[in-house]
């Protein structure tokens, strides 16, 4: 009997688990995207790759990096001006500028 509950619990763990880190969940979101990405709200991976951040991430859509001002910089990525997640009417280009 024992055995059984914890296989039970064990199970539904995994498929919580599994649901919360694979699957596109709006439960692991961090918060609303801007409007110009609102397409791809549900779509988690159109982003983010599991355990690695935004890898491709903007890249696969908008192309490479711009060679002019602080773009050229290979340790600068999207994210760490452009940051997402930040609601539905933030500007994620007027918010770099002010980063």
């Amino acid at each position: 009997m024992i055995l059984r509950v914890y296989a039970i619990g064990l199970g539904l763990t995994a498929i919580v688990g599994g649901v919360l880190v694979f699957g596109e969940s709006p439960v692991a979101s961090p918060g609303p995207i801007s409007e110009t990405h609102a397409d791809l709200e549900l779509e988690c991976r159109g982003c983010h790759s599991p355990f690695q951040g935004t890898t491709p991430g903007c890249e696969s859509c908008h192309g490479g990096l711009p060679t002019e001002n602080i773009h050229a910089n290979e340790n600068v990525g999207c994210g760490d001006c452009h940051s997402e997640h930040q609601g539905y009417e933030v500007s994620i280009v007027q918010s770099a500028a002010q980063a």
